[in-house]
């Protein structure tokens, strides 16, 4: 009886209290307090849009414990849509601007990458971790997609220094 009693802590209530503990962002962690993106940020874009991303995978380590964020560009404005909060290399938390009120975020939990989190409004994040396509979020360095915009208006192919990490 002991060591059921046991077993059923390990596996019930310990990832419980876990899941209590965060509910938000931690701003202690490293990257997850920033408001702009930094100069040396990534680049993609998304359905026409510029987005920073910051860290870029390729600098996050498989045992990353911080946040990952990625800003649109939009108007000359950079706005912040998405943070990815990872410890020991796992998805625990993502925070996205909801796209029906920008003013409200989704917060959704996740504990070894699955989604925890049942809200209709997490599937967005979960179907992306399916298909491969992060988080973390893959990027092209600073500055490639102007490069690769000029090379594509020139008929070439963009350099090898702008390859997605």
């Amino acid at each position: 009886m002991k060591n059921f009693l046991s077993l059923f802590i390990i596996m019930w209530i310990v990832p419980l209290l876990a899941m209590a503990e965060l509910s938000e962002i931690p701003l202690s962690e490293d990257n997850c307090n920033l408001t702009n993106p930094p100069k040396e940020s990534g680049e993609w874009a998304l359905h026409g849009f510029p987005m920073k991303i910051y860290p870029r995978r390729s600098t996050m380590g498989k045992n990353y414990h911080g946040c990952q964020t990625l800003w649109i560009e939009n108007d000359n404005k950079v706005i912040m849509m998405l943070v990815y909060y990872f410890k020991d290399g796992k998805l625990q938390l993502s925070k996205e601007r909801a796209k029906d009120d920008p003013s409200k975020n989704i917060i959704c939990q996740y504990i070894d990458n699955k989604l925890i989190t049942k809200n209709q409004d997490c599937r967005d994040v979960e179907q992306r971790i399916s298909r491969g396509l992060g988080p973390p979020k893959a990027s092209k360095p600073a500055g490639c997609l102007q490069k690769s915009k000029q090379a594509y208006l020139k008929g070439q192919l963009p350099s090898l220094e702008c390859g997605i990490d």
